[in-house]
């Protein structure tokens, strides 16, 4: 990973698609980085573990193989997803292990495909997830810029601070040795 990269901080190690969008703004010699992160109230800078982040694009291929998986799932058990109302689509998701939110919106983007017109509408039910986790993050290129390269305060990092985003608590990492 390098400076300006798009990543995903992780919030749930145990279930796929817990994260928020990012990027890269510092790489450290002691496997940590400060990613840009995008709040309610403002960019703030975190400074977290290398393991504590993915790369956009494996994000995204990670929600990917789950929703392709259950739709597979589906299909072979139930004969057609299209039997399925978007509350058990979302319900078979997170079965399948990805996280509420993230079920949400792929069954909110499944709602949006011609399913009886389309060509191939699994292609475009996947292809639309792709393209709104792969697409860049709230905060426009220059401010993400800007922000990253303004000279930060250690007391920034130094005790762990709760954030609001979409009616959802996350705790900013603590100072990292």
């Amino acid at each position: 990973m390098k400076i300006g990269d798009r990543v995903y901080l992780i919030t749930d190690q145990l279930q796929t698609g817990a994260g928020i969008p990012g990027i890269i703004c510092a790489l450290r010699d002691d496997s940590a980085v400060e990613v840009a992160v995008d709040f309610t109230h403002g960019t703030k800078i975190l400074k977290v573990r290398n393991w504590d982040i993915l790369p956009s694009n494996l994000y995204t291929h990670s929600i990917l193989n789950v929703v392709y998986q259950t739709h597979e799932k589906i299909e072979h058990k139930y004969g057609s997803i299209l039997n399925f109302t978007i509350e058990e689509i979302v319900a078979q998701l997170i079965q399948q292990g990805l996280a509420p939110q993230t079920a949400r919106r792929c069954a909110d983007l499944f709602d949006e495909v011609e399913w009886h017109n389309a060509r191939l509408p699994l292609r475009q039910w996947l292809g639309s997830i792709r393209d709104f986790y792969l697409k860049k993050p709230w905060f426009r290129e220059e401010r993400e810029q800007q922000r990253c390269h303004q000279p930060q305060g250690r007391s920034q990092f130094q005790a762990a601070t709760a954030v609001s985003i979409t009616n959802r608590s996350v705790m900013s990492r603590r100072n990292l040795p």
